[in-house]
C-alpha cells in the first residue's frame, strides 16, 4: 500500500515533467516514421507481382510463366538491357531493392530490375541483343532477361507487363522477338517471313491485353496457341482469355491548320481549330506538343469527331498529330504539323490632318489616314474608308470646346486614338 501511494505521489508532483516527456516521443515517432516514407517511398513490390501470377493461377487454372529464362534469377545478373533514354519522371527498382530511385539515361537494367513511368513520361529500352522498347507514361514493366526457344535455341528477351503501354521494334538482325508477361498469360511476338516486326502492345485497369502489329507480319503464341497476325491488324484478349481480332486504322490525313501555319492575333488567343480526314476509326487521339519528339505533351484527348477546338493555347510554337481507334488500338499517327501562334499587340498606324483650333461653323471635316482595312469611329459612330485608309467625317460642334476622339480597329482587334480640338465660336445675330 505504501508503494501505491509513492507511485501516485511521484506522478502527481512530476506529472507535468512526465507529459512533457511523452509529448517528445510522440514527436519523435512521427518523424521517425515520414523519415521513414521518405528514404523508402511505396509503390508495387516486385514480390507481389509473383504473388499476383500465384492467385490468377488459383482463379483461372493457367500459368503466366511458361517459359524458362537463361541465367540466374538473382540481382547480379549482368545487364540485358539498357535505359537509352528516360523523359520526365522514370523511377527504377532494382530486383532486391526496397526503394524506388530516379532512373537516369545508360543505365543497365539487370534481370527483375523494374521500369516505371508516372504521369507525361516516357522510358526507351534497348536490349543488348537488339529489339528496343517505349515505355509510355503512367506504365511499369520488369525485365525478365532471356528466354530460350528449347527447339530453335534462339534468344528472346522478355519482360512482364504490369500495366500501361509499350511498343516496340525488332529487326531481322536482333533477336527471334520478344516475350511478355501480361495478366491473361505469356503473349511472344515474333517477326516473319524475315520482315521487321513494329507492334504495341497494353494493358488496362481491366487486365485487359491488346497487342497491335504496325509494321510487318508476325505471330503471336498466346498460352501456346499460334495466331498470325499481319499489317495493321490487332488482337483484343480480355481477362478471361477471349480472343477478338480488330482491323488498326491507318494514320489520318491532317486537314487544317495546313502545314507550318501561323496564326497571328492580338489580345486573347483565339480558338484553334483542328480537323483532319478519318479512316473508320471509332475515335480519334489528338496530342498537341511544345517540341517535335511529343515529349511535352499539353494537350491529349480523345475525341469521336474528326474535329477537336481548343482555346488552351498560348502565343508559340506547337506540334500537333492525330491518331485513329478502333476497338481500344491506337493506330499510327499522322504526320507531325507545326502551328505557331503570335500575339501581335502593336496599335494600327492613325494619323488626323490638321484642323483649325477656332471655327465660328457649326461643323468642321475631320480627315485622316489609318491603316487599310481598318474600322474607323469618330466620336464612336462608324466611318467608312477608301481601301488605302483615307477617311473623313463631317463633325457637329457644339459651342465651347470640343474634343473629337477618333478610334482604328485592326483585323487583330488592336486599338489607336487620336484626337483633335476645336472651339466652336458661333456669332448669333439679333433681329
Amino acid at each position: 500500500m505504501i508503494g501505491l501511494r509513492k507511485l501516485v505521489f511521484v506522478v502527481a508532483h512530476y506529472r507535468q515533467d512526465i507529459l512533457v516527456v511523452l509529448a517528445g516521443l510522440i514527436v519523435f515517432l512521427a518523424l521517425m516514421a515520414g523519415l521513414a516514407v521518405t528514404m523508402f517511398p511505396q509503390g508495387q513490390r516486385l514480390g507481389d507481382l509473383d504473388a499476383g501470377d500465384r492467385d490468377r493461377r488459383a482463379v483461372t487454372g493457367r500459368s503466366n510463366h511458361q517459359v524458362s529464362f537463361s541465367g540466374s534469377q538473382g540481382p547480379g545478373d549482368d545487364g540485358v538491357a539498357r535505359l537509352t533514354r528516360v523523359v520526365r519522371d522514370v523511377g527504377h527498382r532494382g530486383g532486391s531493392d526496397v526503394a524506388w530511385s530516379t532512373a537516369s539515361e545508360s543505365m543497365s537494367l539487370a534481370n527483375r530490375d523494374a521500369v516505371q513511368t508516372q504521369d507525361r513520361s516516357k522510358a526507351f529500352i534497348s536490349f543488348v541483343d537488339g529489339g528496343h522498347l517505349r515505355l509510355d507514361e503512367k506504365s511499369l514493366v520488369v525485365i525478365r532477361g532471356a528466354t530460350t526457344d528449347p527447339f530453335a535455341g534462339l534468344s528472346r528477351p522478355a519482360v512482364v507487363m504490369v500495366r500501361g503501354q509499350l511498343s516496340g521494334e525488332f529487326d531481322t538482325a536482333g533477336p527471334a522477338g520478344l516475350d511478355v508477361e501480361t495478366p491473361v498469360g505469356l503473349v511472344s511476338l515474333s517477326g516473319t517471313h524475315g520482315d521487321a516486326l513494329k507492334f504495341a502492345l497494353d494493358v488496362d485497369d481491366a487486365e485487359a491485353t491488346r497487342v497491335s502489329v504496325l509494321g510487318g507480319e508476325g505471330e503471336i503464341v498466346l498460352n501456346g496457341e499460334r495466331t498470325a497476325i499481319g499489317a495493321y491488324e490487332a488482337l483484343t484478349i480480355d481477362a478471361d482469355g477471349r480472343v477478338s481480332r480488330h482491323r488498326v486504322p491507318g494514320a489520318p490525313q491532317p486537314i487544317a491548320p495546313a502545314s507550318r501555319a501561323s496564326v497571328t492575333f492580338g489580345g486573347v488567343a483565339p480558338p484553334v481549330d483542328f480537323r483532319w480526314g478519318g479512316d473508320g476509326a471509332d475515335s480519334y487521339r489528338l496530342r498537341i506538343a511544345l517540341d517535335a519528339n511529343f515529349e511535352n505533351v499539353l494537350v491529349d484527348r480523345r475525341t469521336g469527331e474528326a474535329r477537336y477546338r481548343t482555346a488552351a493555347l498560348r502565343p508559340g510554337q506547337y506540334w500537333w498529330e492525330v491518331s485513329g481507334i478502333v476497338a481500344g488500338h491506337v493506330g499510327p499517327p499522322s504526320e507531325a504539323r507545326a502551328l505557331t501562334l503570335v500575339r501581335d499587340d502593336t496599335p494600327p498606324p492613325l494619323a488626323l490632318d490638321p484642323v483649325p483650333g477656332r471655327v465660328s461653323a457649326e461643323a468642321v471635316t475631320l480627315s485622316g489616314l489609318a491603316a487599310p482595312g481598318a474600322r474607323i469611329f469618330v466620336r464612336g459612330e462608324p466611318v467608312t474608308a477608301r481601301p488605302d485608309g483615307r477617311f473623313e467625317h463631317v463633325v457637329t460642334l457644339d459651342p465651347g470646346t470640343n474634343i473629337v476622339v477618333v478610334e482604328a480597329v485592326d483585323r487583330r482587334g488592336n486599338v489607336a486614338f487620336a484626337s483633335a480640338t476645336v472651339t466652336s465660336k458661333r456669332i448669333t445675330s439679333f433681329e
